[in-house]
This record gives structure tokens, sequence and C-alpha cells, in this order.
């Protein structure tokens, strides 16, 4: 079998996807109400865990990340890709719509059946 020399076209008319764009990833500490089996845990006995809200900016000419006050960087100016990190966060809150339990006890599905 032989082939000649040239271009293969599957999809002519595909759109060009344009160069990176940089971006940076911040994260900020905050107080949120905890909850356990007894109820809410009031501040005052939590356990010293910190928890944070993440936040992505795009950089500007000067490659600085424009974080706000209090913000701490994580990831300075790159091309990011938190693909996996969105899929995953995707897949937990799925498998959690499924392991939902009707006040009866018994486990029910999303969609009622």
């Amino acid at each position: 079998m032989s082939t000649k020399p040239g271009s293969i076209q599957f999809w002519p008319d595909m759109p060009t996807v344009g160069p990176c764009v940089n971006m940076c990833k911040t994260r900020k500490p905050k107080i949120a109400p905890d909850m356990a089996i007894s109820g809410q845990v009031d501040r005052n006995n939590q356990t010293g865990v910190t928890k944070y809200d993440n936040f992505y900016y795009e950089c500007g000419s000067n490659n600085q990340c424009p974080a706000s006050a209090g913000e701490e960087v994580v990831k300075a100016c790159q091309c990011l890709n938190e693909f996996a990190e969105a899929a995953a966060i995707m897949q937990v809150i799925r498998q959690g719509g499924q392991d939902m339990i009707c006040s009866s006890g018994t486990p029910k599905k999303p969609d009622g059946k």
C-alpha cells in the first residue's frame, strides 16, 4: 500500500483555539460553620482546620497576579489547566447525590426511585 504526500483534513471548518491566557490561583481563609451529628459546630469548638475560598484571576500585561488583600497566591501567573481538579469535584458532587438518604432511612437515588 502506498500513500501520497499531503495534508489530511477530516474537519476542515474546525475553529482555531487561541493562545493560552496567563492566570493565577489564590486562596483566602474563610470562616464557615461546620456541621456534626450533634448539629452546628461553634467556632470556639473547631479543631483548627482552616478552610479556604479559591479565586482565579487573569494576569495583566505585567504578568502580576491581581490578588486582593488577604489572599495568598497559590499558583503564580502561568498557563493553568485545572481540568482534573474540576472533574474530580464534579464527580464528588455526582456521587454525593447518589448517596442521599431520605428521612425514612431508605437509600434513594436523586430521581426518587
